[in-house]
């Protein structure tokens, strides 16, 4: 992390924005994907149109509980999306072998475009297993934490893709190895989150626009998505369209509120 905010300072410091220093700018606008969240299935067709009416170019459906509720939720979804918008399924882990081959392949009826995490993210060999018994392309999340986890991902055939967040590798840096690693595998790479602010969303921005082999499609877009307010003045926030751009300014291009930093940081006194 001490890397990511070296360059952060070097971007203010230089009047060039943070992804020039890690490659250069390939790119300034992105498509953003969103999860689902778990409910029944005619409360998630229903969450399916309101976001894809908003410009979602992607939804990613949660399974992983009961397998009939899983499958009931993706059949919703895709009937109320209709059958050419993008789709996915994230099994965080929670399947096993047995049991997540015959499941997903129930799925990849209903046109799914990847399945992140099938199987539990130490269990490389079952991860290899179902991704030779499906014909969608299978993500590792869970299973690449750090550099030396794509090695053996790669190693073991045991994903085709990967999904980055640089708040969970280790800052701009690490993910930038991690990504150039899965690349020269053969892997592809996709961004997640875990939901940050403005200075962790434009981070996420800044290495995909910089990185060609992201894919385009980011599974964040903004903290206002999640969050009733942020700590930058102004916050980042996303277009109409349903897209984000790269914020234009030098380093990360966002700007602190010290009033919002004192406001949440601040212990009320309850004396």
């Amino acid at each position: 992390m001490l890397i990511t905010a070296i360059q952060c300072h070097m971007g203010k410091a230089t009047g060039q924005p943070a992804a020039k220093l890690l490659g250069g700018v390939s790119r300034t606008n992105f498509r953003v994907s969103r999860s689902l969240g778990v409910k029944t299935p005619e409360e998630m067709a229903a969450d399916a149109v309101r976001l894809k009416a908003m410009g979602y170019a992607m939804l990613t459906v949660k399974v992983g509980f009961d397998i009939k509720e899983d499958l009931n939720r993706v059949a919703a979804v895709r009937d109320a999306v209709g059958a050419d918008y993008p789709l996915e399924v994230d099994v965080n882990g929670a399947y096993n072998v047995e049991v997540a081959i015959p499941t997903l392949r129930k799925m990849e009826h209903y046109g799914i475009e990847a399945i992140e995490q099938a199987v539990a993210w130490w269990d490389l060999q079952g991860m290899k297993e179902v991704r030779l018994a499906l014909d969608t392309p299978i993500t590792a999340s869970e299973s690449a934490w750090t550099p030396h986890d794509v090695a053996n991902l790669a190693r073991a055939e045991a994903a085709d893709t990967i999904c980055l967040k640089p708040v969970q590798n280790g800052g701009l840096f690490l993910s930038r190895r991690m990504a150039e690693m899965a690349e020269s595998a053969g892997m592809g790479v996709l961004m997640g989150s875990k939901h940050p602010l403005s200075p962790g969303t434009s981070a996420i921005l800044q290495f995909a626009a910089a990185l060609p082999c992201v894919h385009g499609v980011l599974g964040y877009g903004s903290p206002l998505e999640r969050l009733a307010d942020d700590v930058c003045d102004p916050p980042l926030e996303m277009n109409k369209d349903g897209t984000v751009s790269l914020p234009p300014g030098p380093g990360l291009g966002v700007t602190l509120s010290m009033e919002k930093l004192r406001k949440y940081t601040e212990t009320p006194d309850f004396a």
